[in-house]
């Protein structure tokens, strides 16, 4: 399979030769993601296939949009399947090209859209579900491959385009933005095949940190004499890290076991999850958060304080977000902690005719007057 592309191999030294002259260090995008549309293979325009192919549509964004593989074993989600063609906001028929679909008679492929909107109402309303904001942390792929042929080297699209389209398809099924690296002459000499192989941390995060990603995934893969791919994935987050292996009848099952446990992960770490408050939570409105490294930025500071035992994003609204505080400091030890670190400003706000403060009226860090800040 993989051992066949040895002119491919040469086209792509070239291309990274080519690459290395022109770019300096930002990661090629796999492709830009559609969060809320699913395309699916259909044998017909009518409109019972049209409800068949829009559930399963629907089933494929709600595990995107909750970050869990487990979304569509929930009863309210069954329920939301079986009425999967409401939540549509519109779709498209388009001509399939794929020989073995043809062959099997899905003449066409269906493009649906669902309305954001009531994608988020379900999980968060309806069924009580995470919801997983389209600000997603950025993942970082090295890969190597063994081969009888070759020996260990690491891949680019160019040498092994099945593998990448196979991760380029997991991605838009999880919703996980990928990046792969240039391969250029400074990642040649930061990082050997063997040292990917052998899963060196130490070497990988340091080859990787020129990028910046919020995630790196490793792949080390081989082929078996009977097709068989197996394969070896790890990634690292923030100081942790986990590790995995898959094994693959067809290339097209690799980018699915590779990112599938990466999702989860992700998905569990910073979907927003419906929160009741309680006594004890202090709730905060923070301005300013326009990008997922100042997301993270913001919530490791609050995580890391003290004062707080426990952090949780409830709902984002442009550069807003709201979040419970878990504290038993109080509002006022509390503020006077945030004012010596400096690293939010406070935002007061008045009512309408302008002369007297909102906190004067409903306590603050409440749902109804929440703490408000913007992130420096």
């Amino acid at each position: 399979m993989l051992a066949k592309l040895l002119a491919s191999r040469v086209r792509g030294c070239l291309a990274a030769f080519i690459a290395c002259a022109i770019v300096v260090c930002f990661a090629p995008v796999a492709h830009a993601l559609e969060f809320y549309k699913a395309q699916v293979a259909v044998k017909s325009q009518s409109p019972s296939e049209r409800g068949k192919a829009a559930q399963q549509a629907l089933a494929e964004v709600l595990v995107r949009m909750s970050g869990s593989s487990a979304a569509i074993a929930d009863p309210q989600v069954k329920k939301a399947l079986g009425r999967a063609i409401s939540y549509v906001e519109q779709f498209q028929y388009h001509p399939n090209d794929d020989q073995e679909q043809l062959r099997e008679g899905f003449s066409e492929l269906l493009s649906l859209r669902f309305s954001p909107v009531a994608i988020e109402r379900l999980l968060r309303q309806e069924t009580g579900l995470p919801y997983w904001p389209t600000n997603r942390p950025a993942t970082l792929v090295w890969l190597v491959e063994d081969s009888a042929e070759f020996g260990k080297q690491l891949v680019t699209s160019d040498i092994a385009p099945e593998v990448f389209e196979s991760l380029s398809d997991a991605s838009q099924l999880r919703g996980l933005p990928l990046s792969f690296p240039l391969m250029d002459l400074q990642d040649q000499t930061a990082l050997s095949p063997e040292q990917v192989w052998e899963l060196d941390e130490t070497a990988i995060l340091d080859a990787s940190h020129r990028y910046a990603a919020d995630v790196i995934l490793v792949g080390r893969f081989s082929q078996t004499s009977s097709g068989r791919i197996l394969a070896t994935w790890q990634f690292f987050h923030r100081g942790d890290s986990r590790i995995y292996d898959s094994r693959a009848e067809r290339v097209a099952e690799l980018g699915p076991q590779a990112l599938n446990p990466l999702a989860d992960y992700l998905g569990a770490r910073y979907a927003i999850v419906a929160q009741e408050g309680g006594s004890s939570a202090l709730v905060m409105q923070l301005q300013g958060v326009d990008s997922f490294a100042r997301y993270r930025a913001a919530i490791d500071y609050l995580e890391t304080m003290a004062l707080t035992s426990e952090v949780l994003l409830s709902a984002v609204r442009g550069d807003t977000i709201l979040l419970y505080l878990n504290s038993d400091a109080g509002v006022e030890k509390f503020t006077s902690a945030v004012a010596l670190d400096n690293k939010m400003e406070p935002v007061k706000l008045l009512t309408a005719n302008a002369d007297v403060p909102v906190w004067m009226q409903v306590p603050q860090g409440t749902a109804q007057n929440p703490l408000t800040y913007r992130w420096r």
